[in-house]
């Protein structure tokens, strides 16, 4: 589109009833780069989410996506929710979870839900790209939670989005599950700008460039600066952290 960057987020501030949640927040996000949000329950994670989706109207401020407003950049932008609601009865496959994320392109079909071979096409690649191709026809309710997941991602990517935001990925998911999502991150941000909002930890010593730490003030630091000093001070307690990076190897005999 244009060098501008992918979000630019200028003196935002939001209130629900009067209660503050969000005061004065500058973010500034370019293309390709991948960042972590991190905070505790309450500090407005969610409501920052929410407002760079469209989904809330700032209070104060502005806030663009791609240069424009976000209503008007939503087709850009993949989401996967922190929780999602459904029917296991409904006989819904994979690939029609993933052909929803489709949805809103150009044209009646886009509009109505017909799809085309060229959407049949981009939700085959996005679950090639999952590793979940295999799982094409299977009821999306007969996944595991870790799968699931990942049919997510690939609906959020299957719009052929250039920014990729993800609502707590690793909720309610094992550890193998976790290690997995975090390689196909780690993939999907060499093509896409990718944040994350967690509360693992671990998730920032190798995926991201840059941690935004939200408590109704949002201070971002590099990695780097991610001390224990900064995280007590964001959560008020000590937080124990995961890393991805390393393996353990099972002890041997003798």
């Amino acid at each position: 589109m244009s060098n501008q960057p992918d979000i630019q987020i200028r003196n935002v501030s939001f209130a629900y009833q009067g209660t503050p949640v969000l005061e004065d927040v500058n973010i500034s996000v370019g293309a390709g780069e991948s960042i972590c949000m991190v905070g505790p329950n309450g500090g407005g994670k969610t409501t920052l989410v929410k407002l760079i989706l469209g989904l809330l109207s700032p209070d104060r401020g502005e806030i663009r996506l791609f240069g424009q407003a976000p209503r008007l950049a939503r087709l850009h932008v993949g989401y996967m929710p922190q929780h999602v609601r459904y029917d296991p009865l409904f006989p819904v496959t994979v690939t029609d979870v993933v052909l929803s994320g489709r949805l809103g392109q150009g044209g009646l079909g886009g509009f109505f839900g017909f799809y085309g071979k060229a959407d049949r096409r981009a939700a085959r690649d996005a679950l090639c790209r999952l590793g979940m191709e295999q799982f094409a026809r299977r009821p999306f309710a007969a996944l595991s939670g870790g799968q699931r997941q990942r049919v997510l991602i690939a609906r959020a990517i299957c719009s052929q989005a250039e920014l990729l935001l993800l609502d707590e990925p690793t909720a309610n998911v094992d550890m193998v599950a976790e290690t997995q999502l975090f390689k196909i991150l780690r993939e999907l941000n060499r093509r896409m700008t990718v944040i994350v909002v967690t509360h693992d930890l671990g998730f920032v010593s190798n995926l991201v460039d840059r941690v935004v730490c939200v408590n109704r003030k949002v201070v971002t630091h590099p990695t780097s600066e991610l001390s224990g000093r900064v995280i007590c001070d964001l959560y008020g307690s000590d937080v124990s952290m995961v890393r991805h990076d390393n393996i353990l190897q099972e002890p041997t005999d003798g």
